[in-house]
């Protein structure tokens, strides 16, 4: 359960302030007896405990569904740990667009991996993750895209960041190019020693989750 971000979606609906949680299907069966504990600590604090139909197949929480910072729109990763029914199914449920992307890499079997929304303007992504038509849609969305190297992205998880206000960004150490570049746009860089969990496929992103 170090890997917190898999077992959940949470959500908050910005009309009617609802807030509430989507619980995830895990692609490895090893891991499904982690999402009821999920489950018992969003309903204590009053969310809104909701299932998917077991007919989506899988489906990773915020490894792959991730957040547009600022809006009520949710960017979907699929082709490896969650599918594309599972999108249908939340876009139902949650009455919220969704912008599917199709990851190609195996190295990056999460979106968390290749793609981190740092504020409403800016992403941080891997290129290499994507197709052409994933990639821009990127561009599309986002004013300004900023890339990871291939090496970083790839051995040290560099996208697998977090910025939880706009300006600071937790960041495995080491990732030194990728670092020069978040300076370089005015983001301010933590760097965070997460080496024995990278060995295990994850990093700063993969080890939190988001609640409101």
């Amino acid at each position: 359960m170090v890997f917190c971000a898999n077992q959940a979606l949470p959500f908050f609906k910005p009309i009617d302030r609802e807030k509430g949680v989507v619980l995830s299907h895990m692609y490895a069966p090893q891991r499904a007896p982690e999402v009821p504990y999920y489950s018992s600590f969003f309903g204590e604090i009053g969310y809104q405990v909701c299932s998917l139909p077991d007919s989506v197949g899988d489906f990773e929480g915020m490894g792959d569904a991730l957040w547009h910072t600022g809006r009520f729109l949710l960017w979907g990763g699929h082709g490896f740990r969650s599918s594309i029914a599972a999108y249908s199914a939340l876009r139902d449920m949650l009455d919220v667009h969704i912008l599917l992307l199709e990851l190609k890499d195996p190295d990056f079997y999460h979106l968390d991996t290749c793609l981190s929304v740092l504020d409403e303007d800016t992403a941080l992504v891997y290129p290499g993750a994507f197709d052409r038509d994933g990639l821009d849609l990127i561009h599309t969305v986002f004013r300004r895209v900023l890339y990871a190297p291939e090496e970083e992205a790839r051995s040290a998880f560099a996208v697998n960041a977090h910025c939880p206000d706009g300006h600071n960004v937790i960041i495995q150490a080491g990732c030194n190019q990728t670092i020069s570049t978040l300076r370089r746009e005015g983001y301010n860089p933590i760097e965070v020693r997460t080496d024995e969990f990278l060995k295990a496929g994850g990093s700063v992103f993969c080890m939190k989750q988001m609640f409101w």
